[in-house]
């Protein structure tokens, strides 16, 4: 076991951190959470351990730094979906490819060790799921109100999303599936504004 961080007084360089935590996504997407310690977060950064605990007291707070600004840049989704200014497809596939490039480096490995090993952690994630999905209903609604799409009723439409996008961060169930994130997030939403659209007679 790693010596236990001692309680000292906080730095806080947000340019730094931000360096620290970009770095250490992918290294966390290939790694894993579980067995990485304080001790090869610091040898990977090429910085002593007291350096880090000057920033981070512990490997949890560090990582809600790292899951904070992830789930912060898929937030970026909304304002594409909001743009009225775009027709109400291109709005959505702005919205679908931004995602998709937000989405290509998590992996099922990071996933599973959150949900595992840092439940309150997870809990964010739900959090933005519930967050993203009332985005979705007021797209859906808007595009049903303007004639756009096929009139469903709305609240179904965003239970069948909330039970994918908790599948989809399943990493036993993309795992079983062979199914990366990304790819299952931009199958699903394609097929989704298929349904949605109305069809030409």
């Amino acid at each position: 076991m790693g010596r236990k961080a001692i309680p000292r007084e906080r730095k806080n360089n947000p340019e730094k951190m931000g360096d620290w935590t970009q770095k250490l996504f992918p290294y966390f997407q290939k790694n894993g959470l579980d067995h990485v310690t304080m001790d090869e977060i610091a040898d990977y950064l090429g910085k002593s351990k007291t350096t880090l605990y000057d920033y981070f007291q512990t490997k949890e707070e560090l990582l809600g730094v790292i899951i904070d600004d992830k789930l912060e840049a898929l937030r970026g989704f909304a304002p594409f979906l909001q743009d009225e200014k775009q027709d109400f497809k291109t709005r959505y596939m702005n919205a679908v490819a931004y995602l998709s490039g937000e989405l290509s480096d998590i992996t099922t490995v990071f996933l599973r060790d959150v949900q595992k090993f840092f439940p309150q952690l997870w809990e964010r994630v739900v959090v933005f799921i519930d967050e993203s999905t009332a985005v979705l209903k007021e797209f859906y609604t808007k595009g049903i109100d303007a004639g756009i799409f096929t009139s469903f009723n709305v609240s179904v439409l965003i239970l069948t999303d909330q039970v994918f996008f908790h599948s989809l961060t399943s990493p036993a169930l993309l795992e079983r599936l062979n199914l990366s994130v990304n790819s299952a997030f931009i199958e699903y939403l394609n097929l989704r504004f298929e349904g949605l659209l109305k069809t030409k007679k």
